[in-house]
């Protein structure tokens, strides 16, 4: 049973890869403009941790020269994974956050009857311009419950990027392990022992 300073020990030994996880994945995410960053950044970092623990236990696991391309495997969907995710999460940034006086925010992707109406008449497509005539006030324009879904959309898609980059990361890091990873030699004495009664011939020495 683990003592509580060996939990300690352990959690403190796995976000070390979490922090090599949260860097690498804030460097590519730009935080979402849906309240505080900080708060979704410590989500992410708490998901990269706990993904980061999970995946060690498979290194363990599965840490054989054999096991390499079940470890290529996991790297290359991480990966594209942690790449589709971005790509969405940008999509998402580029068509539905605007900018009002300099500061990015969040818009919905349905009108209300009145923004229908006034982007009828004033011929204004351009959200930053749409956000600048309703003076900063997104509701008048797009109604609350599209803003609401694109902020969901956009947080998922952030928190999404943390455990994907942690696949992509240790996934790889295993790989190489297994490739780098010499047979153990007693196995190997055992196996050609093995194919030696099974064929009749004297074992190699």
């Amino acid at each position: 049973m683990l003592r509580l300073d060996q939990i300690g020990k352990k959690w403190k030994a796995v976000s070390s890869v979490g922090v090599v996880v949260i860097a690498t994945t804030t460097a590519f995410f730009r935080p979402p403009p849906v309240g505080e960053s900080g708060g979704l950044i410590a989500i992410g970092g708490f998901l990269a941790t706990v993904c980061s623990g999970l995946i060690y236990v498979g290194m363990v696991r599965w840490a054989k020269p054999s096991d390499l391309s079940r470890w290529v495997a996991a790297a290359a969907i991480g990966t594209a994974a942690a790449v589709a995710s971005f790509y969405l999460y940008e999509a998402q940034w580029d068509s539905r956050v605007a900018t009002y006086q300099g500061h990015p925010q969040v818009i919905g992707d349905v009108f209300t009857t009145e923004g229908a109406e006034w982007v009828r008449r004033s011929g204004h497509t351009e959200p930053s311009a749409l956000l600048f005539d309703a003076a900063g006030q997104a509701e008048q324009i797009w109604t609350v419950e599209s803003i609401q879904n694109v902020r969901s959309r956009m947080r998922l898609a952030y928190l999404a990027g943390f455990p994907l980059v942690a696949v992509g990361i240790l996934a790889t890091i295993q790989a190489v392990h297994c490739v780098l990873r010499k047979p153990d030699p007693k196995k190997r004495g055992r196996n050609d022992e093995q194919r030696a009664e099974s064929s009749g011939r004297p074992a190699r020495v």
